[in-house]
Protein backbone atom coordinates (compact mmCIF):
# COMPACT_ATOMS: atom_id res chain seq x y z
CA UNK A 1 0.00 0.00 0.00
CA UNK A 2 2.89 2.53 0.83
CA UNK A 3 4.90 1.58 -1.81
CA UNK A 4 2.00 2.20 -4.78
CA UNK A 5 1.27 5.48 -2.67
CA UNK A 6 4.63 6.72 -3.58
CA UNK A 7 4.68 5.45 -7.36
CA UNK A 8 1.73 7.52 -7.78
CA UNK A 9 3.59 10.34 -6.08
CA UNK A 10 6.47 9.97 -8.05
CA UNK A 11 4.51 9.17 -11.31
CA UNK A 12 2.93 12.86 -10.93
CA UNK A 13 5.71 14.59 -9.60
CA UNK A 14 7.69 13.03 -12.93
CA UNK A 15 4.72 14.20 -15.06
CA UNK A 16 4.85 17.76 -13.76
CA UNK A 17 8.11 17.75 -14.53
CA UNK A 18 7.95 17.28 -17.95
CA UNK A 19 4.62 19.46 -18.11
CA UNK A 20 7.15 21.94 -16.79
CA UNK A 21 10.22 21.42 -19.44
CA UNK A 22 7.47 21.44 -22.02
CA UNK A 23 6.63 25.09 -21.38
CA UNK A 24 10.03 25.80 -21.10
CA UNK A 25 10.28 26.88 -17.28
CA UNK A 26 13.31 24.84 -16.27
CA UNK A 27 15.59 24.47 -19.19
CA UNK A 28 17.33 20.78 -19.96
CA UNK A 29 20.01 20.59 -17.47
CA UNK A 30 17.86 21.59 -14.14
CA UNK A 31 15.44 18.67 -15.70
CA UNK A 32 17.68 15.70 -15.56
CA UNK A 33 19.68 17.06 -13.05
CA UNK A 34 16.11 16.89 -10.96
CA UNK A 35 15.09 13.36 -12.74
CA UNK A 36 18.61 12.11 -11.32
CA UNK A 37 18.13 13.75 -7.86
CA UNK A 38 14.27 12.51 -7.47
CA UNK A 39 15.53 8.80 -8.41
Amino acid sequence: MLDLHYQNYYCSLFITSIILLKNNRIDDGRFFEFLFLLF
